[in-house]
């Protein structure tokens, strides 16, 4: 069904890139490390599924098709296909303004994590340098 995919289509990489922008507020380095390289490596398991789909059992195959969306490979989206009513110019426009949408979400959680980790780090050492200038007086 095309609307099924089209909502796939927004809702998958939406939800993918909401993971990645909370993991970057909330988690430490390390954590964060392993949250990304283990999106990184469901997206390579998923490519290698979907590049060996012909030696595979049809159940494996249901399952890499499931799991399809996190490529953000979307066959569907090209001129003349199945989408109906939407234009392929309508369909790239919008896939843009989501890219940059969320390149500049990701941005801000940047500076929120970087708020949250460096200021009071800031604030403290700088408190405690006046406590030893006050102290060497």
């Amino acid at each position: 069904d095309a609307i099924t995919e089209i909502v796939k289509a927004i809702f998958v990489p939406l939800l993918f890139f909401a993971l990645v922008i909370i993991a970057i507020g909330i988690f430490d380095e390390a954590r964060l490390d392993g949250f990304v390289s283990f999106l990184i490596s469901l997206q390579q398991l998923v490519q290698i599924g979907m590049n060996s789909r012909t030696h595979l059992p049809e159940n494996i195959n249901s399952v890499f098709d499931l799991l399809s969306p996190v490529l953000f490979n979307y066959n569907f989206v090209r001129p003349g296909c199945s989408i109906g009513t939407l234009s392929f110019p309508l369909v790239y426009s919008g896939y843009l303004i989501i890219a940059f949408s969320l390149a500049f979400v990701f941005v801000g959680a940047a500076f929120f994590r970087s708020f949250i980790l460096f200021v009071p780090r800031y604030v403290t050492d700088y408190g405690n340098l006046e406590k030893k200038k006050k102290h060497n007086n």
